[in-house]
């Protein structure tokens, strides 16, 4: 339930959810389950403007999934690493945590989640304002969702390669990606 609420943006409800799983795993010492309901419960602090709350139930997941060789998992630790030091403005430490989320995408065959990084390696780069090269990694990223059907996603990277030509001053390619 905790995912329903958070997909709606009622955090709250998300996090009292959340909370009353975390409950569960910890009691039945599942401490899979518990690492992933951390990474969960992070995104929840994160929106609601607690991000010292949601670093520190994230690295408490890293340690867990850095012990346990959970791959798969850590490709989320790190990418969630890097869209919160992005947000914090620490762009060169928010490169590092996506590459290495990468990494392991790539490694699992993990389309989704290489496409998701080139999002994010994009929207670093769009901050530093250089929009050229964000738009060359939303491209990348337009191309894998495109090819995976994730017509969400895919509806994301175009507006912002269309913000990235509106940015550069390029209305005409701007107004036919937005």
């Amino acid at each position: 339930l905790g995912k329903i609420f958070y997909d709606q943006g009622a955090f709250m409800q998300a996090m009292e959810y959340y909370h009353e799983s975390d409950a569960i795993y910890m009691e039945s010492h599942d401490e899979d389950r518990h690492a992933q309901n951390q990474l969960e419960l992070a995104k929840v602090y994160y929106y609601l403007k607690q991000p010292d709350k949601s670093l520190d139930l994230i690295t408490k997941a890293q340690s867990f999934y850095e012990r346990t060789g959970a791959n798969k998992w850590l490709a989320e630790v790190y990418g969630q690493l890097g869209h919160m030091y992005e947000k914090a403005e620490k762009y060169d430490t928010a490169w590092f945590y996506e590459n290495k989320a990468l990494k392991l995408h790539q490694q699992f065959g993990d389309s989704a989640g290489v496409a998701r990084v080139y999002e994010n390696l994009g929207s670093i780069l769009e901050d530093k304002e250089d929009y050229a090269q964000a738009r060359h990694w939303f491209s990348k990223a337009a191309s894998f969702n495109g090819a995976l059907k994730n017509e969400v996603a895919l509806v994301g990277n175009l507006n912002n390669i269309g913000d990235s030509y509106r940015k550069m001053g390029v209305l005409d390619s701007a107004y036919f990606f937005t």
